[in-house]
């Protein structure tokens, strides 16, 4: 039997020439689920599939593309947690997984800020 892990990734998005951007209050900020889409709006908070509250599924395979254009920096905040060495979220430095590879991220570990300069940042997860 697969059991469900808790995924939280807490990700700010932010294209770092946003004019404005530090004035957004918590509730002006869009929030997002993990899923096959794109997103095209330069700052938001993105949760797993599971939403704030829920927990992801098994057998998961998504690609989330963020694509506003410009520099994007990911901060993660809060809990990071997935299967170690099961369950993994792989971030590109572009529009789809063929782009440059940014960084793979398992376990526990809360994943350090990452940049994207190609126009867009594509997130990969995969989980068992």
């Amino acid at each position: 039997m697969l059991m469900r892990h808790a995924l939280r990734f807490l990700t700010a998005l932010v294209i770092l020439s946003a004019a404005g951007v530090g004035s957004l209050r918590a509730q002006d900020v869009p929030e997002f689920d993990m899923a096959d889409t794109t997103i095209s709006i330069c700052i938001g908070i993105l949760y797993d599939s599971g939403g704030e509250d829920g927990l992801y599924g098994n057998n998961e395979n998504i690609t989330t593309v963020i694509d506003p254009g410009g520099i994007i920096t990911l901060t993660f905040q809060g809990i990071f947690s997935v299967e170690n060495n099961l369950d993994f979220l792989t971030i590109y430095d572009g529009p789809n997984t063929a782009s440059p590879l940014l960084g793979t991220f398992t376990g526990t570990t809360l994943p350090p800020a990452r940049t994207a300069t190609g126009g867009a940042v594509t997130l990969g997860f995969i989980c068992d």
